[in-house]
């Protein structure tokens, strides 16, 4: 009977999978007019699984709208598939159209291609390795990648991969006297020198450099950024914008030493904003020293460049402060500083929480800017006025869930909107300026709402008392998110636990496919953000350095037992799961509350934090998180590593009687897999049941569509054989 239950509990999660997978989620957005100004088009990128294909497809679709009394939908377009674009983006005219294009041969070579279009057809085609001057152009990465028109409409701004001197063996064949001089020979013996990238998920992006096309002559130049006021600067540079006039180009630039940390969930990596004059090729730092900054945007009149700044090193993500640079006399302002808790708890606006801004983000009056900011459990839209420095929310707090700013033009807002039952879908909303110079908004759905049903959702506060509580952050509070099946038997549902990687970030109501599904599956979830968790302050932020593995770990069991006590769940009937420093938290609360937790999965969990310092990307996260201060020049002592041993789960593994199933990314940077393979084996010695799946091909994530399915049925199926038993 127990084996027929698993099996009937594994093939219907397959089935969930399958439909959930459906769910598109919406990846860039655009509004644009044409000569009527009457008629907007909007058009959004797509992203969606194909489990078949085993690959994630990406389309568009166009949405037509009529503005003459209100916004009106018109038509829309069917999806239409895209195929091997890395970048497409409109010219500021609108008539024109750039896209970087990657297409594989039949021998798997992969070739790029600059393409120019018109209203009509395609002008030209430019292969990029005929170019011969740099390497792989970039592509959205969210941290390097660059592709922007000059005003003009006369050149291309983008960034690409330094091109590389060619090599050669020490054994290789002299050339014949007679061959080309001209071009530079081969290095011998340099085949094998090690270069180093900058970490997880950018393991081919080692030295990236800003390029400038020159369209008519189809000719690329790139940027010397090595010398910052006759300083000589090795860095990798992105994040490129056109200054006022197309006179220049302000970026940001990571330096390349002493070493590459890993960058990806890291902002508060240590750059500067740089700024390089085109015709006298000067370039001067524009941020203030030891900074680490992101996300530069002008002003529609060019007289003022914003930026988000954080400190350098530390907890990986904190509020950031937002920092305005007067364009003429260069003074820098800060708009937006740190934000804390405050008594009222996390009502209160709570910093800044967000790795860029939209590319167009600007209302017309060049003063106000608009952007997502996770604000406790969830994320909302809030405009920022420079001009008196205040923070206003936008959207209304009755629809709880996660709002993302799309794209900001001729006071219109481009947004998408989603929450644990409602995947994302779009709309378009029209700023209304108020007496307050402060702003409201009239929202317009483009698309019906495609809701999943049999699922309901709520945000809970939680107050830590007694210990809990430390005396220097007393007043913090924190929140969870549980969400439930809506079920009319009187059966209880068994509760997954689930807290967050990071720790420095937060489970957001937002749709997630393995929430849902596990939701239709039957179970609850409760996501709990831990103190320490962002969207609550910085105050939050700060208290969890040095405490991790055990205030993070009393709060996501103080909130599980709290909501057990409710009484709508069976106490005997709890599990956990988690990534990452969920991971790490699960391995906790599996060692400290042993009887608590029937099952637990683990995700490339952080085990023991001295063995990974040697071979994560981020080694800075080992120390910050044990409380020891960290620079690039520190080395570990025996104190050090003894604090990181104390703050591991591995030290409760001897406690450990839940079964195991241990889920690891082969090619995983940021914790390394032998993490799950130390934690394996020490439950194996224990005579603990184990089970390890490791996806081949897969980084931290574990987001291939292949490997994504295959763990989330793993889970189900773990899950019910556990809960099945006496």
């Amino acid at each position: 009977m127990e084996t027929d239950k698993i099996e009937e509990a594994t093939s219907n999660a397959v089935d969930i999978y399958k439909g959930l997978a459906c769910s598109p989620s919406v990846t860039r957005g655009e509004i644009s007019f044409g000569d009527n100004t009457s008629l907007t088009t909007v058009t959004s990128i797509w992203s969606q699984r194909d489990i078949e294909r085993s690959e994630n497809v990406k389309f568009s679709r166009s949405h037509y709208i009529s503005q003459e009394n209100h916004i009106e939908v018109l038509a829309r377009s069917a999806p239409t598939e895209l195929k091997s674009e890395v970048w497409n983006v409109q010219s500021p005219s609108g008539k024109l159209r750039v896209i970087i294009r990657s297409v594989k041969s039949d021998k798997q070579d992969e070739k790029q291609y600059i393409e120019i279009w018109n209203t009509q057809n395609k002008e030209k085609n430019i292969d990029v390795k005929s170019l011969d001057i740099h390497g792989k152009i970039y592509d959205q990465d969210g941290h390097f990648g660059t592709l922007q028109w000059s005003k003009s409409e006369k050149f291309l701004l983008y960034v690409a991969e330094k091109k590389q001197p060619k090599t050669e063996s020490f054994f290789e064949k002299k050339p014949e006297s007679n061959s080309d001089s001209s071009k530079d020979p081969p290095l011998r013996g340099e085949e094998h020198v090690f270069r180093e990238m900058w970490g997880e998920q950018f393991v081919d992006k080692c030295h990236p450099v800003l390029c400038v096309f020159d369209i008519e002559a189809a000719t690329t130049r790139v940027l010397d950024t090595t010398k910052v006021l006759n300083t000589e600067m090795d860095m990798s540079a992105g994040q490129a914008i056109w200054t006022p006039g197309d006179s220049g180009v302000v970026f940001v630039g990571w330096t390349n030493e002493p070493f590459k940390l890993g960058l990806i969930y890291c902002p508060q990596r240590r750059n500067a904003l740089y700024h390089i004059d085109l015709e006298s090729t000067t370039c001067t730092q524009l941020s203030e020293k030891d900074k680490s900054v992101r996300s530069p945007r002008f002003t529609p009149d060019g007289k003022k460049l914003v930026y988000l700044q954080n400190a350098t090193y530390g907890p990986h993500m904190t509020c950031a402060n937002l920092i305005e640079c007067d364009w003429a006399s260069k003074n820098l302002t800060t708009i937006v500083g740190d934000c804390f808790q405050g008594e009222d708890g996390i009502s209160k606006f709570p910093g800044i929480y967000s790795l860029e801004f939209p590319t167009r983000c600007w209302a017309t009056d060049n003063k106000t800017l608009f952007m997502s900011s996770t604000w406790g459990s969830k994320v909302d839209i809030i405009s920022i006025n420079i001009e008196t420095k205040t923070v206003a929310k936008l959207n209304e707090d009755a629809e709880v869930g996660v709002w993302t700013v799309l794209d900001v033009t001729r006071d219109m807002i481009l947004a998408s909107y989603a929450n644990p039952s409602t995947p994302p879908y779009l709309r378009l909303g029209v700023l209304n300026l108020k007496e307050d110079a402060t702003y409201s908004i009239t929202w317009t759905q483009l698309d019906t709402p495609s809701r999943i049903s049999g699922i309901k959702y709520k945000i809970n506060t939680h107050t830590p008392t007694g210990e809990k509580a430390k005396d220097h952050f007393s007043n913090l509070k924190y929140e969870s998110i549980l969400v439930t099946p809506t079920s009319e038997s009187n059966v209880k549902p068994p509760l997954v636990v689930y807290p967050h990687g990071g720790p420095h970030s937060a489970i957001v109501c937002d749709f997630m496919l393995y929430i849902a599904g596990l939701c239709k599956c039957g179970y609850a979830v409760l996501l709990v953000n831990y103190r320490g968790s962002t969207g609550a302050g910085k105050d939050s932020i700060d208290s969890l350095p040095g405490n991790v593995g055990t205030q993070d770990v009393n709060d996501v069991q103080g909130a599980a037992e709290e909501i057990i006590k409710d009484g709508n769940f069976d106490k005997n009937r709890v599990v956990v799961m988690g990534g990452s420093h969920g991971g790490f938290l699960t391995g906790h609360l599996i060692g400290q509350h042993p009887k608590f937790y029937r099952a637990a999965v683990m995700r490339n969990p952080a085990i023991n934090v001295a063995s990974m310092l040697g071979s994560t990307d981020i080694p800075d996260w080992c120390f910050v998180e044990a409380g020891i201060e960290y620079n690039q020049s520190i080395l570990a002592g025996v104190e050090d590593y003894k604090k990181m041993w104390e703050r591991s789960p591995i030290k409760y593994v001897k406690d450990v009687t839940t079964p195991v199933m241990i889920m690891l990314g082969a090619i995983d940077l940021r914790v390394p897999p032998k993490q799950g393979h130390e934690y394996y084996r020490a439950l194996k010695a224990n005579n603990v049941e184990a089970r390890m799946l490791v996806y081949e091909g897969n980084c931290h994530p574990i987001n291939k569509v292949d490997a994504e399915a295959d763990a989330f049925v793993n889970i189900v199926k773990w899950f019910t054989k556990h809960l099945s038993s006496p």
